[in-house]
């Protein structure tokens, strides 16, 4: 029986050695799994706060970019308006100037009546100067024959 206990017990104790390096292959295998894993893990959540980091830096770019653009579009309904006040200042200011060009055509055409009319009128008063001078001259001439009649007697 001792045969059969040796036996059993070299048997035994080949099989704890091989259950031994079974457990302690299985743990190297696991634990190189576990350790790529990790490894892999580490990697991805690398990759993934650069991608955080990135999509941070987008969206800041994006929220700048849609800020000029509603300072943009506030710039240009404010100078829309204004050209509308411009365009409105313009209109008035071209209807003023044509009213203004009629009256200036209608005070020359006055002026130019005025004009011709003083002309005229200065035409008139030098021959009534003159004929007043004339009948002036008449007068003094028949002022002098008179005063030469009442001193002599007049032969008429």
């Amino acid at each position: 029986m001792s045969y059969i206990d040796d036996n059993a017990n070299r048997y035994l104790l080949l099989g704890l050695v091989l259950i031994a390096l079974a457990i302690a292959g299985l743990t190297v295998f696991y634990q190189e799994s576990f350790h790529n894993i990790n490894t892999k893990y580490f990697t991805k959540v690398s990759q993934l706060n650069q991608t955080f980091g990135q999509l941070l830096q987008t969206q800041q770019i994006a929220n700048k970019t849609r800020e000029e653009l509603l300072l943009k579009t506030e710039r240009e309904q404010d100078l829309s308006s204004k050209y509308i006040d411009v365009r409105t200042q313009k209109d008035q200011l071209s209807k003023e100037r044509l009213e203004l060009l009629a009256i200036k055509e209608n005070l020359e055409t006055q002026l130019s009546a005025q004009t011709a009319l003083a002309a005229s009128l200065g035409k008139e008063l030098n021959r009534t100067k003159d004929l007043a001078a004339s009948l002036q001259g008449q007068i003094n001439d028949l002022q002098s024959q008179l005063a030469a009649c009442q001193a002599r007697p007049c032969k008429t």
